[in-house]
């Protein structure tokens, strides 16, 4: 995976505990266990620490992100 493709999947893990949660407000149901919540959020942690990485590895101080690296960045940022 790319840096930019792990700061997705963390984007993408964090907004599915967001629905799982609504639709357990809406329903009133209880939800996901609180175990579940945290190996979802462990998960998220280990993609965005990734993406932090790679970003931090990627950066050159006078030239910012190199190509195709910058467009992909842009893209997940986005």
């Amino acid at each position: 995976m790319t840096g930019a493709e792990h700061y997705r999947a963390a984007e993408k893990l964090l907004e599915a505990l967001d629905e799982a949660a609504l639709k357990a407000r809406e329903n009133e149901e209880e939800g996901l266990r609180p175990d579940t919540v945290m190996a979802i959020l462990a998960k998220a942690q280990v993609h965005a620490t990734l993406a932090d990485a790679a970003a931090n590895a990627l950066y050159e101080p006078d030239e910012g992100l190199p190509e195709p690296s910058r467009t992909q960045w842009l893209r997940a940022a986005n």
